[in-house]
C-alpha cells in the first residue's frame, strides 16, 4: 500500500477510521435491539408461567370467589391477573406493560376437574 517512511498514510487511517466507525454504527444498533427482544420474550415467558400457574392454583385450591382480579411485580413489572368463569372453563389473562411500552395481554383458559366418585359396589384401590 502506500506507506510512508515514517508509518500509514493519511488516506489509509481515514480509511480504516471510516470502516470502525461504519461497523459500530451498523451494529450496536442492531444488537441494542436484540437484547431488548430477548428481554421481551424473557419476560412473556416468565409472565405466562406464572399465570399457568396462578390459574392451575385457582382450579384445583382455590376457594375465592370469581371474578377475581389482582396486581402483582414480576421483574419489576406490574403485572395484572384476573381469574373469570366462562361457561365450564375457568379464563385467566395477565396484562403488563412490556419493554417496549406496549400493552400485552395473554389468556390461558383451563376446565374445572369435577369430583371422582367411587361407584359404591367398587372398592377404592
Amino acid at each position: 500500500m502506500l506507506r510512508s517512511p515514517k508509518g500509514y498514510s493519511l488516506v489509509e487511517s481515514v480509511t480504516a477510521l471510516s470502516l470502525l466507525l461504519l461497523i459500530l454504527t451498523s451494529f450496536l444498533p442492531l444488537l441494542l435491539y436484540v437484547k431488548q427482544q430477548e428481554r421481551l420474550l424473557s419476560d412473556r415467558r416468565l409472565i405466562q408461567s406464572e399465570l399457568h400457574d396462578e390459574l392451575l392454583y385457582f382450579i384445583h385450591h382455590s376457594s375465592k370467589p370469581l371474578p377475581a382480579s389482582y396486581e402483582r411485580i414480576i421483574q419489576k413489572r406490574s403485572v395484572t391477573f384476573s381469574i373469570t368463569k366462562e361457561r365450564d372453563y375457568m379464563k385467566g389473562c395477565v396484562e403488563w406493560d412490556n419493554v417496549n411500552q406496549n400493552t400485552e395481554t395473554f389468556c390461558l383458559y383451563g376446565k374445572e376437574d369435577e369430583p371422582k366418585w367411587i361407584h359404591p359396589s367398587r372398592k377404592s384401590p
